[in-house]
C-alpha cells in the first residue's frame, strides 16, 4: 500500500504538470498537437489512477468523495469561463469513478447500479456530459480492479478507438508509466491536487481576452 500511495503522488504531479500545459496551450496560445496527445495518453490515465488508488485506501470514502464532488462544483463556472464548452468539468468525472469503486467494493450489488447509472450519465465520447464521457468513468474503476483488468479495459477501448479516428487510442501505453517505469520521487500537499484545478482555470479564464 505504501508503495502505490508513494507512486500516486508522483503520477499526480507530473499528471498536473501535464494538464497545466495542456489547458494553456489549448485555450491561451496555440494548440500543440503533441501536448494534446500526451494530455489523453498520460495525463488524464494518471490522475484515474490516482483517483483509483486514494478510493481504494481512504478511511473516510463519503468525505473523499463529497471532496471531488465540492470541487467540480467550486470549478464548473470557472470551467465554463475558461473553455466556453458546455459540459461538467473533469471533477466530476472523477466523482462518478471514485464512488463507483468504492461502492463495488462495498456493496457490490447497489455499487453495480450506480456504476451503471454513471456510465449511462456520464454520455459517449462523442458528446459527454461529463470530462471523458464513459471511458473516463470506466477507467477509473478499472484502476480500483488492479493493473490486469485495467490493461484489458484499456486495449479494448483502444481498439474502438482506433476505429473511430481518436487520439485516445495511445492511453494504453500510459500502463508502462504506471506500473513498469519508476517514477521521480516528487510529492505536493495534498491539497494542492484539489485546488490547483480550479485556481489554473480561473487564471485561464481571466487571461483569454488578452489572447483570444
Amino acid at each position: 500500500m505504501a508503495l502505490e500511495m508513494r507512486k500516486n503522488d508522483r503520477l499526480k504531479v507530473l499528471g498536473l504538470i501535464i494538464m497545466v500545459a495542456d489547458h494553456a496551450a489549448l485555450f491561451l496560445f496555440e494548440p500543440l498537437p503533441w501536448l494534446y496527445i500526451v494530455a489523453r495518453f498520460l495525463g488524464f490515465p494518471f490522475f484515474a489512477y490516482g483517483v483509483a488508488q486514494g478510493a481504494l485506501h481512504t478511511s473516510r470514502p463519503l468525505k473523499y468523495v463529497l471532496r471531488l464532488f465540492f470541487f467540480g462544483v467550486v470549478s464548473q463556472p470557472l470551467f465554463y469561463l475558461a473553455t466556453d464548452e458546455l459540459r461538467l468539468n473533469i471533477c466530476f468525472t472523477l466523482f462518478l469513478g471514485a464512488s463507483s469503486i468504492i461502492l463495488l467494493k462495498r456493496f457490490p450489488a447497489v455499487g453495480a447500479s450506480f456504476l451503471s447509472l454513471s456510465l449511462l450519465a456520464a454520455g459517449s465520447w462523442f458528446d459527454p456530459h461529463v470530462g471523458y464521457g464513459w471511458y473516463g468513468v470506466a477507467l477509473i474503476v478499472s484502476f480500483g480492479f488492479g493493473s490486469n483488468v485495467s490493461l484489458f479495459f484499456q486495449l479494448c477501448a483502444s481498439f474502438w478507438f482506433n476505429l473511430h479516428g481518436d487520439v485516445q487510442v495511445f492511453a494504453v501505453l500510459s500502463h508502462l508509466f504506471i506500473y513498469t517505469f519508476p517514477m521521480p520521487a516528487i510529492k505536493l500537499p495534498r491539497l494542492v491536487y484539489y485546488v490547483a484545478y480550479p485556481a489554473h482555470l480561473g487564471i485561464i479564464a481571466f487571461l483569454r481576452p488578452f489572447f483570444c
